[in-house]
This record gives C-alpha cells, sequence and structure tokens, in this order.
C-alpha cells in the first residue's frame, strides 16, 4: 500500500522536575508525533547521566515506544529519587532514538531542583565573652546535613 503522509517527527520536552515529585510516583513523560501515521512508529529512549546519576537520582530503564497507526502519544515512565542531601539542582538527559517509521527531535534535559533545606543552628545555646575583651567569641554553627551550595555566615 502506498503511503502518501510524510514520515512523522516525534518531540519530547525538557523540564523540571522538583526533587519531593518522588511521592506522587512515577512522572509519565509525553513522547508526541506531530502528526498520526498510518503505519506502526517505533522508538526507543535511554537516559545519559549529567550532575544526576542513574540509580542515585533518579530510575529510568531504556526502552522502545510502540505507536499503533493512528496513535499520536506514548509515556516513558520515570522515577525521581530523594536522595535527603542538601545539593544544587542536577540535571540528565533523555534520547530518543528512530527505530522505525519516525524522525526523532533533540534531545531532552531534565532537572532536579532540589528540595532539601540546609538548616544552620548554633553549635551551643551559651556563649560568653568578657566585657572589655576585643577579640570577640568564637561562635560555632551547625548544617543538618552536608551541602553542595556554600553557606555563609554574616557579622550581626
Amino acid at each position: 500500500q502506498l503511503v502518501t503522509t510524510p514520515i512523522p517527527s516525534a518531540t519530547l520536552s525538557s523540564t523540571n522536575l522538583d526533587e519531593g515529585v518522588e511521592i506522587l510516583g512515577p512522572v509519565q513523560f509525553a513522547v508526541v508525533l506531530d502528526h498520526t501515521y498510518s503505519r506502526t512508529v517505533a522508538i526507543s529512549y535511554a537516559a545519559t547521566n549529567g550532575t544526576a546519576v542513574v540509580g542515585n537520582d533518579f530510575a529510568l530503564q531504556p526502552g522502545t515506544l510502540v505507536y499503533a497507526p493512528g496513535e499520536r502519544t506514548k509515556f516513558i515512565p520515570l522515577s525521581i529519587i530523594n536522595d535527603g542531601n542538601v545539593e544544587l539542582n542536577e540535571t540528565f538527559t533523555i534520547h530518543l532514538t528512530a527505530v522505525s517509521n519516525v524522525i526523532v527531535g533533540a534531545a531532552a534535559t531534565v532537572t532536579i531542583l532540589d528540595n532539601d533545606p540546609a538548616l544552620v543552628s548554633f553549635a551551643q545555646t551559651n556563649y560568653a565573652v568578657l566585657e572589655n575583651d576585643t577579640n570577640g567569641a568564637v561562635v560555632m554553627l551547625r548544617l543538618s546535613a552536608p551541602s553542595g551550595r556554600l553557606v555563609r555566615s554574616t557579622e550581626m
């Protein structure tokens, strides 16, 4: 049978995800064809590490999406892992590969937005300094968790 419709193009959008999204279950990334097609379409997908690492920050198994004739949207399941570490936002990339009857768009960058605040507290509750002491007092601060971010203390 002669097919006169052009081969469809598939797109996957870059996005930001909050690290706390893991409590809602897997995230579904839509891979959308720009138009329906009369033949089966197949697209493979896989992730590559950036600053986010598979198994530590997210879970995504490589796979293949198969579109029946007339279908336009399929979903890639992805889970975000909340590690509890205070860190910078992290990224990874999802790549699409054409298997049959499709043109794939550019890879998509996913940014995991860190949701773990570092709490700063005093190391002790009381400090003593002599009234005429020009050296002042040494005040120790504690962080609630290791931080991948710069933490500053300012003079009061």
